[in-house]
């Protein structure tokens, strides 16, 4: 059985995937319009590529949350908080 510390502690973790969840959401969306701009403004293939590989990134490590925790959801006030 977990100490009241270690209790804690997991859902302090808990707490901040979470919280990373709701602002990855956001974030994701954002970097989707922006590299959509990008391409119809004709930006050069580098900074199409940047973008494209941060966005990847970002998908990756939520992926990576959602496996770990996959009873996570993102509640409304945790998007507020940003």
């Amino acid at each position: 059985m977990p100490s009241a510390y270690e209790a804690w502690e997991v859902n302090q973790e808990r707490a901040l995937k979470q919280r990373f969840l709701a602002a990855a959401r956001e974030k994701i969306t954002w970097l989707e319009k922006e590299v959509a701009r990008a391409r119809v403004m004709g930006l050069d293939a580098e900074s199409l590529r940047e973008g494209e590989e941060k966005l990847r990134r970002l998908r990756e490590a939520v992926d990576q949350i959602r496996a770990e925790y996959p009873d996570l959801t993102i509640s409304p006030e945790a998007t507020e908080r940003q």
